[in-house]
């Protein structure tokens, strides 16, 4: 037998034999989905159905009846395929729309048009998908396998639910692979970027997480006549498989070929799909995986609910908190990395970190009249409770490390940090009220609503600040959600009584859960007023909707009665306990001693009563500025809220009446006890809304009968704000819109106050900070201090503990900085404050700085020509004055130089010396 022959019979043989496997795969091994269900009337999403088995599955269901809605992200392919589904099924109602599984903006502007425009969605088929992918990353940052696999689909799937939910019972079917049994969820490394990238382990994780999350839905969404179910196709030939087998040239020519031979086609492995989606048996049932259309048990790397529960909330931050997410990123960078340099208000250092930095490091720094030991304003106990761990560690680090001086970011950003870490702990509280005042929504409503929080230049600039009314703000908050969580708690003790329900362990937990509310509440209450004594206008509301909605039930019964008896002696113990430990303690610290405790009428330290008869003097309010009484609500209010509070403006304006009438039913409810009626035993799902718009804007009238305002005293009100308004634009539908202008805006002011306001005087301070000192070879420093003299002119105050080397060496003692502050002093006073440092000090070892905006070194000019020189060491932009940019408009020009715009923002150190003569 010759070669060529025995070539030729091989390959007839292997022909043979490659047909033969073929026939046996099509007509005996495959099954068929043999059910006759019809879907006329019925809508279908399908995603990728422009191809493969999400086209076979659109071609079953056009022919079962059905609406078919293609979910597509080539735009061209999908009406290519649209029009052979139509001529092939003779069903016109399909339908092709955009939809990006690999970007988030893509699924919801989809999922806001299917919300929008379709009555129904019966039927949600996730099929899309990507198999090894290289390495490649989504529009929003997530790895391709998980982001299109999976988190795509599960943003979807939620993002419809209430569509799902209203023509149920509908089924939500998420295609997936058998590989998930070798799949591992690395929760540290999601994203797959802190160890070398593999494409089938990165799909692995995806087809696991997907059946994680299909037994997690069941959980979520109990009783919603939704169910999901897992589909394996089995190995098919579809498009998904060009990075694996159609890789390579041998491998398309070669093994491609043999590999398909056991390969099923699209409409065979369709067929699972079909059956999940359609089965009559399967109705009702929810979690389950099945392959070749046969249920199989979960593998047991799937079978862990933590795991599952873990992975869906991860899912819902990456999905649904987007934004927020962001929010949070920016925050931390902003306070820990590229710290914000922006200068919001002198009290941000004077009112805080400098008070405290002074004390532990034994500096002589700055102190503003809040805190003159003869009538005090300000509590120091409540400085030392937020920054005096930070800087303590600070200093114990300056300690053992042998710093000569401390580095200037440490010192700005260590007390930052403990109010970043105040703001993350009020998100949490923020959520779960959130989860309170509407426990109706759903993740993605929730997920709204931080959004709105996450992105506010509140939160973002003023809630990285040392400013008292940051920490105002979460106390605020605090209280707030304490009340809620004690009337919950005060009401099922009430209601469990009434219903004679036995003592048990459940009742015991509600008692101590009860028990350390009311403490708390007490204890926030004084903390607020010791921080601020302005915090009784917020703190208001809180406590009258308590005391309206437990007061009246006193009357059901004496047990009621003595119950709240007891609830209220632990609000006010404690409120009188913490009261009486700060004033000690700030009696302590202001009379450097117990001695105090011989003349208690004398020299007792109460700061807010203090701060009361100061401010009740109209001569001391006018050295700060008086302002009219319309400004918080007509300007601060709009400079920090922007849209949200024109909109509430708008919404009180035709809901003036609702408003009325709740206050009307609080008031009400309060008089029933002294007509001894009982109230029902009940908490009105209606009294939300109206108690967090009374929230929002009661606080307004206190806060406006102090003739000083500034917008900062109003940051506590954005989350009854945010509370209020984001639901009632979720329910009109408005709350994409207003987003975006809700996003332009707070970018806007977070560049002005969080870059620009005073930008330039962090930089130039960290400049002086780190400048050189000089050293005489006639007078050496351990005879003669060596002083560096810094004089602002026409910009906010220094704080003295930015440039000073804050070092408890002897030597380092020797290097002293101090701050002149001229504030906006007329150029006489310059010029007397130069020729006096001239006078009084030896320059042998000392070095003199002025720091003043550009747009004022006219001011200079006839020094200059007099007996000191200036030089121009360093401009600091972009510098924005907000306070006396109006007024420095008439030095644009001058008869020696012409003024840019770009001038009017830069702030110049000079060193001056003394000419010789």
């Amino acid at each position: 037998m010759s070669l060529m022959r025995v070539i030729t019979v091989g390959l007839t043989g292997a022909a043979g034999i490659y047909g033969g496997l073929v026939l046996y795969r099509e007509y005996f091994v495959v099954a068929q989905y043999k059910g006759d269900e019809q879907l006329f009337g019925k809508t279908a999403i399908i995603t990728g159905a422009n191809t493969g088995i999400g086209k076979e599955v659109a071609h079953d269901f056009a022919r079962r009846g059905a609406r078919v809605i293609m979910a597509c992200r080539d735009m061209k392919k999908c009406e290519e395929t649209r029009e052979k589904l139509v001529a092939d099924s003779f069903n016109t109602n399909i339908v092709c729309r955009e939809c990006d599984l690999a970007s988030i903006e893509s699924i919801k502007t989809f999922a806001d048009e299917i919300n929008k425009n379709e009555k129904y969605v019966h039927l949600l088929i996730n099929n899309a998908g990507v198999m090894w992918h290289p390495s490649k990353l989504t529009k929003d940052g997530f790895e391709q396998h998980l982001g299109v696999n999976y988190l795509g689909h599960f943003l979807l799937t939620n993002l419809l639910m209430e569509k799902l939910r209203t023509c149920s019972p509908s089924r939500v079917v998420n295609v997936t692979s058998s590989m998930y049994k070798r799949g591992v969820i690395d929760f540290d490394d999601l994203n797959m970027s802190k160890k070398q990238f593999n494409a089938k382990i990165a799909y692995e994780q995806a087809a696991l997480a997907i059946v994680l999350a299909t037994q997690e839905f069941c959980r979520q969404y109990p009783g919603s006549g939704v169910v999901a179910n897992c589909a394996h196709p089995g190995i098919t030939r579809t498009e998904i498989a060009r990075h694996t087998i159609d890789k390579s040239f041998i491998s398309r020519i070669i093994v491609g070929p043999l590999l398909k031979a056991f390969m099923k086609t699209p409409m065979q492995g369709a067929q699972a799909v079909i059956q999940c989606a359609l089965d009559p048996k399967l109705d009702g049932q929810c979690g389950k995986y099945f392959s070749d259309m046969k249920e199989e048990p979960i593998a047991p790397n799937a079978t862990d609910a933590k795991e599952a529960k873990r992975l869906w909330l991860i899912s819902q931050r990456w999905a649904h908190f987007i934004w927020y997410t962001v929010g949070v990123i920016v925050r931390i960078l902003w306070t820990l990395v590229y710290s914000q340099q922006g200068y919001i208000h002198p009290d941000e250092f004077f009112q805080g970190p400098e008070v405290v930095f002074d004390d532990i490091f034994q500096t002589n720094l700055t102190r503003t009249h809040e805190f003159h030991p003869a009538a005090p304003l300000r509590s120091v106990a409540i400085l030392y409770l937020l920054y005096g761990l930070p800087i303590s560690i600070l200093s114990w680090l300056s300690t053992i490390l042998h710093w000569s001086s401390i580095p200037f970011h440490l010192k700005l950003i260590f007390p930052r940090f403990a109010i970043l870490l105040l703001s993350l702990c009020s998100d949490i509280l923020f959520y779960r009220m959130i989860k309170v005042s509407h426990s109706n929504f759903n993740s993605k409503q929730y997920g709204i609503i931080m959004n709105y929080y996450g992105i506010a230049h509140v939160t973002l600039v003023f809630f990285t600040r040392t400013l008292s009314n940051s920490f105002e703000a979460f106390l605020f908050l605090a209280l707030i959600y304490l009340v809620n969580v004690n009337m919950s708690s005060l009401l099922s003790i009430i209601t469990n009584s009434s219903n004679k329900t036995k003592y048990n362990v459940q009742s015991i937990h509600i008692n101590l859960n009860t028990i350390v509310t009311s403490s708390l509440i007490g204890f926030i209450c004084a903390l607020g007023i010791f921080n601020r004594p302005t915090f009784p206008a917020f703190a208001l509301v809180p406590i009258v909707y308590w005391l309206a909605n437990i007061i009246p039930l006193m009357n059901h019964s004496f047990r009621f009665q003595l119950l709240f008896g007891r609830i209220i002696s632990f609000i006010i113990g404690t409120f009188i306990l913490a009261s009486c430990l700060i004033i000690l303690f700030d009696s302590y610290y202001y009379n450097n001693g117990f001695s105090f405790i011989m003349d208690l009428k004398n020299r007792l330290i109460i700061c807010p009563l203090n701060f009361i008869v100061y401010n009740i003097d109209s001569k001391n309010l006018d050295q700060h500025g008086l302002h009219p009484p319309w400004l918080h609500f007509i300007v601060n209010a709009t400079i920090l809220y922007g849209p949200l509070h024109l909109y509430v403006v708008l919404w009180g304006l035709f809901h003036v009446s609702n408003i009325r009438q709740f206050g009307q039913s609080i008031i009400e409810r309060i008089l029933k006890i002294f007509r001894k009626r009982s109230v029902a035993i009940e908490k009105s799902e209606q009294s939300i809304s109206p108690f967090l718009i009374y929230l929002y804007l009661i606080p307004f009238i206190p806060l406006s009968t102090f003739p000083h305002q500034e917008a900062r005293f109003l940051v506590p009100l954005i989350f009854p704000l945010i509370l209020f308004i984001v639901p009632v634009l979720i329910t009109k539908n408005l709350h994409t819109l207003l987003f975006r202008i809700w996003l332009a805006f707070n970018i806007f002011i977070c560049i002005i106050y969080g870059h620009l306001h005073q930008g330039g005087l962090l930089p130039a301070l960290k400049y002086i900070h780190d400048y050189p000192v000089v050293s005489s070879n006639v007078i050496p420093i351990v005879t003669n201090p060596n002083k560096k003299i810094l004089i602002t002119y026409h910009t906010y105050m220094p704080p003295g503990y930015l440039v000073t080397s804050m070092s408890k060496s002897e030597y380092d003692h020797k290097l002293q900085t101090i701050v002149i502050d001229l504030k906006g002093a007329r150029r006489e006073e310059l010029d007397l404050t130069i020729e006096r440092i001239f006078h009084e000090y030896s320059m042998h070892n000392n070095q003199v700085f002025v720091l003043l905006p550009n747009i004022s070194q006219t001011y200079l000019i006839e020094l200059k020509q007099a007996k000191y020189s200036f030089k121009l060491i360093k401009q600091f932009a972009p510098h924005l004055d907000l306070d006396h940019g109006f007024e420095e408009l008439i030095h644009f020009k001058d008869q020696q130089k012409q003024y840019t715009i770009w001038d009017r923002f830069k702030l110049d150190l000079y060193q001056v010396t003394r000419n010789l003569m």
